[in-house]
């Protein structure tokens, strides 16, 4: 999710359960449906719905060739915080096919609401070296013409990452704070005002598994040093395992994980199911 959102897109509330048992003594075709009905709501409960079957053929996904011409920098100017925006809302607010029109729609306020939060955290904190806002972008030469970059660019010309002669395909963001607002795991290590977090960790669909969320991850390392960091945080979802092994791969290690309670309590529910969204928060020291 967003940095000011919930981390991972937050489905609609539990479907409506089925019929409870009223008596021992009901007509068969009743007590059939009955039956029907808890094995249904089994199913829907312990199954993957359709967020959770996203998250596991992602970490199903084989590595690709990878992306040439990948370039990690500070987002400069309105236009690259612009192409930030609509990449981070089009990652994590994510509906199936039948929702399709409404989450255009959540697309496009998200994505208006993030560059304005950006907008604000470059203008106030970047000049005190407190926060970064990374871009990872391609020279449009480099994909242009090139077959098997057909549906990068298919994906990225709806929105605003063409910028400049380049193409955006990720973004990263820096903050030096010892709590990251909205995030109910808190990193322990390093001396207070010298921890880091990594959060807005995304990359174009089409650019994943090809090389671009390591060399944002690298260049995100070497901007929390840069702030005076000792140690480096990043939070994911539990169910997110592609994530988790991607932060692993580059020298995070597990700190610790909220429990389903706590997750409920928040409110936090994944495919209808409450507490299913919680989250893991990973460390690494710099």
């Amino acid at each position: 999710a967003l940095r000011v959102a919930t981390a991972g897109a937050r489905a609609p509330g539990p479907a409506p359960r089925g019929r409870s048992r009223t008596c021992s003594r009901v007509p068969a075709r009743a007590a059939a449906d009955t039956e029907a009905a808890a094995r249904e709501r089994y199913a829907r409960e312990n199954n993957k719905g359709f967020h959770q079957a996203r998250y596991a053929a992602e970490a199903a996904r084989p590595k690709a060739k990878p992306l040439e011409g990948v370039q990690v920098r500070p987002a400069n100017g309105d236009s690259e915080l612009a192409a930030a925006a609509w990449m981070r809302a089009r990652a994590f607010y994510v509906y199936p096919p039948e929702r399709a029109f409404a989450g255009q729609r959540q697309q496009e306020q998200k994505a208006e609401s993030e560059l304005k939060r950006l907008r604000e955290e470059t203008a106030e904190r970047v000049p005190q070296n407190a926060y970064a806002v990374l871009v990872a972008a391609v020279p449009c030469e480099s994909v242009s013409g090139h077959e098997a970059e057909e549906a990068l660019l298919e994906e990225l010309s709806a929105t605003d990452s063409d910028t400049a002669g380049e193409i955006i395909v990720g973004s990263i963001d820096v903050e030096l704070t010892d709590v990251l607002g909205g995030q109910p795991l808190v990193g322990t290590s390093g001396a207070q005002g010298r921890r880091a977090y990594l959060s807005n960790v995304c990359t174009a669909a089409a650019a994943r598994r090809r090389g671009v969320g390591q060399q944002l991850l690298e260049a995100a390392t070497d901007a929390a040093r840069g702030m005076g960091a000792e140690a480096l945080y990043v939070h994911a979802l539990y169910v997110n395992e592609a994530a988790q092994r991607a932060y692993e791969a580059s020298g995070f290690v597990l700190e610790d994980e909220e429990s389903v309670q706590s997750a409920r309590n928040r409110g936090m529910c994944l495919d209808g199911i409450e507490g299913r969204a919680r989250t893991v928060i990973l460390r690494k020291e710099l």
